[in-house]
């Protein structure tokens, strides 16, 4: 695992006047022993393209995949992919049409998956569960990579704001009439990680549509989705 961004403080470094503590290696090496697997080790490099390059290479002879936060978005201080490409690796995607999470991207070096993950906490666990889980099953030889996508009752009207489509953090709340229902958060921010602790799934709101109280939705499951 790869945490880049001058901004982002490792683990038992001191926190500079512009950094802020790293949230999502602990979250991810969290998420990685949720399916079975363990995380090799967990390293730390700023917005140096060369420091990226060397870690890639290194961390591809350690591991069967390799993740990475920060430095998809594509701006100038985000050197992950051209990265990965001077070290002779390949992009197999760039960027999702996705809410949150649309900067990830994933590309191959050295025979072993690569995967940029965005900054944003928030954003980091929707892909992860969505994309990264059905990868480390793969590698683990299960059969059913991706866990069953449910029909629940949302319980508020919701309207899809963009073109993009979103997944948005919810609770399992009291069935109703035999139907699961569940309450979405009103904080569905991808920098936000206070209350990812309280979500029990995703709900899945396709582009410019709008959700009404009691309307059936595609429910994932962080039960199955991260085992």
């Amino acid at each position: 695992m790869l945490v880049t961004g001058d901004e982002v403080a490792g683990h038992g470094e001191p926190v500079g006047a512009h950094q802020v503590r790293d949230v999502n290696g602990p979250m991810l090496e969290s998420l990685v022993e949720s399916l079975g697997s363990i995380v090799r080790s967990r390293r730390y490099v700023g917005d140096d393209e060369h420091a990226i390059h060397e870690a890639l290479v290194e961390l591809t002879d350690e591991a069967d995949i390799v993740l990475v936060t920060g430095g998809a978005a594509g701006g100038a201080k985000d050197l992950g992919v051209p990265a990965l490409v001077c070290a002779g690796g390949e992009l197999l995607f760039h960027h999702v049409n996705m809410k949150p999470g649309k900067p990830v991207s994933a590309g191959r070096l050295r025979g072993k998956a690569v995967v940029f993950l965005p900054g944003n906490p928030g954003a980091v666990y929707t892909t992860f569960a969505l994309l990264v889980s059905p990868m480390l099953r793969k590698l683990q030889g299960r059969v059913n990579l991706f866990p069953p996508v449910t029909q629940v009752r949302a319980d508020v009207t919701s309207q899809g704001k963009s073109h993009r489509d979103e997944f948005l953090r919810a609770t399992r709340t009291a069935p109703v009439a035999g139907l699961d229902c569940v309450r979405l958060h009103a904080q569905q921010s991808s920098g936000s990680v206070s209350l990812l602790g309280d979500a029990s799934g995703f709900v899945h709101l396709a582009p410019q549509t709008t959700v009404r109280a009691n309307d059936l939705v595609p429910y994932y499951d962080f039960a199955t989705w991260l085992r």
